[in-house]
C-alpha cells in the first residue's frame, strides 16, 4: 500500500473520531484525546514501515517534549493564578 494511501486513510479515521466528539456532550473529554493518541500511534506506523525509524522516534521526541512543556505551562498558570 503506498504511504499516501496510509496517510489519508490514518487521517479520515482520525477526523471522524473528532467529529463524533464534537456532537456527543460527554464526547469531548473522551474522544478529543483519544483521536490525538490516535494519529501519533498511526504517524509512527506510517514511518516505520516506510523504514523511516529516525523520524519516528523524532515524531515520539517531539510528542513527549510537547506534553511536557504543556504540562509544566499548565501547573505554571494554576499555580500563578491562585496566587
Amino acid at each position: 500500500m503506498p504511504a499516501w494511501m496510509k496517510w489519508t486513510i490514518a487521517l479520515l479515521i482520525g477526523f471522524g473520531i473528532i467529529g463524533a466528539g464534537f456532537r456527543l456532550s460527554w464526547g469531548g473529554w473522551i474522544l478529543k484525546p483519544f483521536f490525538i493518541l490516535n494519529c501519533l500511534v498511526l504517524i509512527i506506523v506510517v514511518l516505520l514501515q516506510s523504514g523511516r525509524s529516525l523520524w519516528a522516534l523524532s515524531a515520539i521526541a517531539l510528542h513527549l517534549f510537547g506534553s511536557l512543556l504543556m504540562t509544566i505551562a499548565g501547573i505554571a498558570t494554576v499555580t500563578w493564578l491562585k496566587s
